[in-house]
């Protein structure tokens, strides 16, 4: 394929001198053509509409791509393309499509800079097009965290800056998505399962804390629409952990706990599975109903001494690390199981999920208080 290098000297030459104010608007959607239509359909609509971006990619391909290193005539191109494996049209395809995208960069990038001024027969580029970019995204109002967390960036003091979610923080509640949770409960209402629910407000909560990141740290939002979520396997894991607790505990009260140690031994299987069958309890993910971002800090004293090797002493620099949670996290979880089971089984299910979801803490930094229902609070107090 034709190096980067080589496609730039080729809009350079080819392409830019002889595309007109029309056939430039054309240009910059050539690449979300090919991506959704594929080459041939575009050269074939480019042909019937005359535009000179036809005539620049046949000589292109002419020029550079390896298939057509004889000489062919222009006008049986797409016949000799339409013959192709799938191989071969997929790396034609490629090298076209990252051509075009060349030829849209290029024509942006003169769009902007011939309204820049000039400062000793130099532009000024990096000041006027990092504060005008500064400026639009400012605008925009973005309710996908993840991109506002990690891709958009803002100019302060005249350096570049990942944006705050704190820019983001409002008093207003930000409403989950209820529609999939419904349609959930239908679909288990008919295959007979029967639904748990378990309701609170955590005062801060933080899950995947430690998640790869481009930022120093994470948390866990949905890909698609930028939500922060409690996933089902944190909510699955902590309650299996809760009731194997449970179990161990009936274990060692002695003969008196020992009947009934071994029952919910035998329910756990049930609920949760084993090497030799399957678990009958459905968890699914938990979108909040409502929440408000929050910044908060960590000062680890001993580094050195965590990355090992070095006593742990105060003679190190404390470092703080910024990281985002989220506060007054109003949830509703969710947990399925049959509706046939005795009502002994269910009714044990359901009282230890409840116990399990109020005393047990979710998320990251536990042992600091995250990841606690209010009400686990408010008893203490």
């Amino acid at each position: 394929m034709t190096s980067r290098l080589e496609k730039k000297k080729f809009v350079l030459k080819e392409v830019l001198p002889i595309l007109s104010e029309n056939e430039r608007s054309i240009a910059e959607k050539l690449p979300i053509l090919i991506r959704k239509n594929g080459l041939i359909a575009v050269l074939v609509y480019l042909q019937k509409k005359e535009h000179n971006l036809y005539e620049v990619i046949l000589s292109y391909i002419l020029e550079y791509s390896t298939q057509f290193k004889k000489k062919t005539n222009d006008n049986n191109i797409l016949e000799q393309i339409l013959k192709y494996n799938s191989w071969e049209y997929m790396i034609l395809q490629r090298d076209i499509y990252e051509l075009a995208m060349e030829i849209k960069v290029m024509i942006r990038y003169r769009t902007i800079t011939s309204s820049l001024p000039k400062k000793k027969d130099n532009f000024i580029i990096k000041e006027v097009v990092i504060e005008e970019v500064s400026k639009e995204l400012k605008k925009i109002k973005l309710e996908h965290v993840g991109l506002y967390r990690e891709k958009y960036l803002i100019l302060k003091n005249g350096n570049i800056e990942r944006r705050n979610i704190e820019n983001i923080d409002t008093k207003e509640k930000r409403e989950g998505d209820h529609t999939n949770i419904q349609k959930i409960k239908r679909y288990m209402k008919l295959i007979n399962y029967e639904e748990y629910k378990s309701s609170g407000i955590y005062e801060s909560l933080i899950i995947g804390l430690g998640n790869p990141s481009v930022l120093e740290t994470s948390i866990t939002l949905n890909l698609v629409s930028g939500k922060p979520y409690i996933p089902a396997t944190a909510i699955k894991g902590a309650f299996y952990a809760f009731s194997r607790e449970i179990q161990k505990s009936l274990e060692k009260a002695g003969e008196d706990k020992k009947e009934e140690a071994e029952t919910l031994k035998n329910y756990i299987e049930d609920w949760f599975g084993s090497t030799e069958k399957e678990g009958k309890c459905i968890f699914i993910d938990c979108y909040p109903n409502s929440y408000r971002w929050k910044k908060d800090v960590m000062t680890p004293h001993y580094t050195k001494y965590y990355q090992g090797g070095v006593f742990p002493t105060d003679t190190e620099k404390p470092i703080p690390i910024q990281f985002d949670i989220l506060q007054d996290v109003n949830c509703d979880i969710y947990c399925f199981c049959p509706s046939q089971w005795e009502n002994g089984k269910k009714s044990k299910f359901k009282n230890l999920f409840e116990t399990c979801i109020k005393e047990t803490a979710l998320g990251a930094k536990k042992s600091v208080g995250y990841g606690f229902r209010r009400d686990k609070w408010e008893e203490n107090e």
